[in-house]
């Protein structure tokens, strides 16, 4: 039988998985001892760039989850550049360029936040069609324009994530009520 030893890349996806899971457990210290050992084995593994660009980007989130901007920022901007030398520029990417634009925004630095997020909304619009992803961007476009006082920006935006939302989600769902 094989061991995970024998299979160092299924181990990294696992680990992978796992700290995004712990995460959301909110098991930090557990989540990030699974995330760096997941890069280590990719690294060490010759694994695709976009298999360690998809890492980062899950580990940045997990940072930018804890309100740790400043460790976030660094593994996020290393994803996107991984993603953009690979001219990987789909789900991974676009995902990436949202948290980035989250991360901006929180830091109300909307001049770097606008236009990542416009540069995510285009590729999952043109990737994905109408989907849960799209809605998040413009909700989240509009997050940021209501930020900026301008409110009729916003509207239209969240209209049309709220459409897309109800297609998807059961009526009762916290996003839609």
């Amino acid at each position: 039988a094989r061991t995970s030893n024998s299979r160092p890349e299924l181990k990294a996806e696992v680990l992978s998985e796992s700290g995004s899971i712990l995460t959301k457990l909110k098991r930090f210290e557990e989540a990030q001892n699974a995330f760096e050992e997941s890069l280590t084995l990719k690294r060490q593994n010759f694994s695709g760039p976009a298999s360690i660009a998809t890492t980062l980007n899950e580990y940045g989130t997990a940072k930018l989850d804890q309100d740790k901007a400043s460790e976030a920022e660094p593994m996020l901007s290393q994803a996107l550049g991984i993603f953009e030398q690979a001219s990987n520029q789909q789900g991974g990417y676009a995902e990436t360029l949202n948290i980035l634009s989250v991360l901006h925004s929180r830091a109300q630095n909307y001049t770097l936040a606008e236009p990542l997020c416009k540069r995510a909304l285009a590729i999952r619009r043109r990737e994905m069609g109408t989907h849960l992803s799209v809605a998040e961007s413009l909700h989240n476009l509009g997050v940021q324009h209501i930020k900026r006082g301008q409110a009729s920006k916003a509207e239209p935006l969240w209209r049309e994530a709220l459409e897309i939302k109800e297609q998807f989600l059961p009526a009762a769902h916290p996003s839609i009520i």
